[in-house]
């Protein structure tokens, strides 16, 4: 590493080796989170599919129908974290440039056609096809990804003759654009927005793994690519997640 890079002379072997230190601990914080996060994210859908796979085994069930298609859904959960795995192994080496906001959104959105579909969730767009804006995709699909799988999880407990909506749409002035992922479903309270604030907003150092794990990465992903990242909500009327890009 050269000396203008970290700025110090060759002789600053004590400040050179705190930078180091700083570099790699910091590297397997990271490590650690990523890795906490998988073991969350796959663990429930695996057990979910285990207890209802011994369920059927132990003999004839009138919800067999019901259980087969909850195995189906735990699986393609699965599948799209193991797609998720497949953007991150890209994000070192992404860069930041302009992109059309539409399409980044169409492309993800896509990953969760069929879960849509079969969960009988409408998804609206509104988004201007000449909207350009500065981001790294991988990353910002990440994110996306989030706030989509946390969308259909609010859908879960609701009635089934209740139209479960999801759209995305934008705000666009002269110094941002604004893009805003909304659901109707089961929302949160304001203790637990609290709690689920307390949590995501953490430095990586102080996370505790008990909630909201997909978001916390989602908002420390948004913070590496200036992104400001911030959400409301209301118990049976949903929630509405915003990303802002400065122009």
């Amino acid at each position: 590493m050269s000396e203008n890079v970290v700025g110090f002379t060759r002789n600053s072997n004590l400040h050179g080796s705190h930078i180091l230190d700083i570099f790699f601990r910091d590297r397997m914080r990271s490590a650690a989170l990523q890795a906490s996060a998988l073991n969350h994210e796959f663990y429930t859908p695996l057990a979910i599919i285990k207890s209802i796979a011994e369920k059927i085994l132990k003999g004839p069930d009138q919800n067999l129908q019901n259980q087969l298609q909850e195995i189906i859904n735990e699986t393609s959960r699965l599948l799209i974290t193991l797609e998720r795995l497949s953007l991150f192994s890209t994000l070192e080496d992404s860069k930041s440039h302009r992109v059309s906001l539409l399409q980044v959104v169409q492309q993800e959105i896509s990953y969760f056609e069929n879960i849509f579909l079969k969960n009988g969730i409408s998804v609206q767009l509104d988004i201007d096809e000449k909207l350009l804006v500065e981001t790294e995709p991988f990353r910002f699909r990440c994110i996306l990804g989030v706030l989509l799988q946390n969308a259909i999880e609010s859908f879960k407990s609701l009635n089934s003759e209740i139209g479960k909506r999801l759209t995305v749409h934008t705000q666009n002035n002269e110094n941002f654009v604004v893009l805003i992922v909304s659901d109707n479903g089961k929302g949160s309270s304001d203790e637990m927005q609290k709690k689920i604030r307390s949590k995501i907003f953490a430095d990586i150092e102080n996370f505790e793994m008990d909630i909201g794990i997909g978001l916390a990465m989602a908002y420390h992903l948004a913070k590496t690519l200036r992104i400001e990242f911030d959400f409301v909500s209301e118990v049976d009327l949903g929630t509405s997640f915003t990303l802002t890009f400065k122009k």
